[in-house]
C-alpha cells in the first residue's frame, strides 16, 4: 500500500510538471522575454495588451460583457457566466471527433472559488490586483508575479504559483487577453493551438461603490483537463480561494 501511495505522489508530480511547467515551452517559452513596468505607460490596457489583443477588445459594453480574442470558443460572452474553451486546438486533439464529441471527451473543468465582499470601492480593490510587484507581501498563492512582452509582441503575466502538497511552486506564464479598467475586468490563459485554459476576474459594485464583491474563476480543457481533475484541481482551488481572502484583508488594511 505505502508504495503505491509513493508511485502515485510521483505520477502526480509528473503530471504537473508536464501540465504546469510544459505548457509555457508549448506556449512558445523559448522567446525572448522583457519585463514590462506599469510606470511607462499611461493605461492599464496600454501596459497589458498587445496590439492584437487591442485591436480585437472592445471595452465598455453593458454589465459585465466582453469581447476579445480568447482561448474562449466565442468572441462575445458574459464573463459572469463561464464560456466553453475552444476546441479547435492540440489540447482537444484539433476537434478531430467534431463539436459534440469532442466536448463529451473534453469536458472543461471550472474552477470557481466562492466570490468575496471587501469594504472598499472597486477601484482600490483594482489597484492592489494591479500592483503585481507586491503580491509577494500579500498573496500566499502568488509567490512572484511580472508583466513580460516576448520578442513576437505577446505579454504575458509571469507567475511564480505555490501549488502547496507535493507539486511546490511551479511557473506558469499565460497571454494577457482583455482588459478593462473602467469596469474592473482582466482575462489572460493559453491559447494559440496549445493546451487551453483561462483565468477570468473581476470586481464589481456594491453599496453605492462604497464596498465591492471580487469574483474569479479558472478554466481548463482539453487532455490537461483530464489529468487535473481531482488533486490537482483541488490546490488549484485552494490556492484560489486562499488569494481571496488575502485580498479582502489587503485592501481593508489600505483604505
Amino acid at each position: 500500500m505505502e508504495l503505491c501511495v509513493q508511485l502515485s505522489m510521483l505520477v502526480v508530480s509528473v503530471i504537473a510538471y508536464v501540465v504546469f511547467s510544459g505548457l509555457d515551452e508549448m506556449n512558445g517559452g523559448s522567446t525572448v522575454e522583457t519585463v514590462r513596468f506599469r510606470n511607462n505607460y499611461s493605461t492599464d490596457e496600454e501596459w497589458l495588451l498587445s496590439n492584437y489583443r487591442k485591436e480585437y477588445s472592445v471595452s465598455n459594453l453593458e454589465g459585465t460583457l466582453v469581447q476579445a480574442a480568447s482561448a474562449a470558443e466565442v468572441e462575445r460572452w458574459d464573463v459572469a457566466q463561464p464560456p466553453r474553451l475552444r476546441i479547435d486546438g492540440a489540447s482537444h486533439l484539433y476537434n478531430f471527433f467534431g463539436d459534440t464529441l469532442t466536448h463529451l471527451l473534453f469536458p472543461d473543468i471550472v474552477i470557481n472559488p466562492e466570490p468575496v465582499n471587501i469594504h472598499a470601492p472597486p477601484d482600490k480593490v483594482w489597484q492592489v490586483l494591479m500592483d503585481f510587484a507586491m503580491y509577494p507581501k500579500w498573496n500566499p498563492f502568488h509567490r512572484k508575479v511580472e508583466i513580460v512582452e516576448r520578442d513576437d509582441g505577446r505579454i504575458l503575466v509571469s507567475m511564480n504559483v505555490n501549488m502547496s502538497g507535493i507539486i511546490g511552486d511551479l511557473v506558469s506564464k499565460e497571454e494577457i487577453f482583455y482588459v478593462d479598467s473602467k469596469r474592473h475586468i482582466m482575462i489572460y490563459g493559453i491559447d494559440l493551438g496549445t493546451p487551453s485554459s483561462m483565468r477570468v476576474l473581476w470586481v464589481s459594485s456594491r453599496a453605492d461603490g462604497k464596498a465591492s464583491t471580487f469574483y474569479s474563476y479558472d478554466l481548463i480543457g482539453g487532455y490537461p483537463a483530464i489529468f487535473c481533475w481531482g488533486y490537482i484541481e483541488n490546490l488549484t482551488y485552494q490556492g484560489f480561494s486562499n488569494m481571496h481572502v488575502a485580498l479582502k484583508k489587503r485592501v481593508e488594511q489600505l483604505v
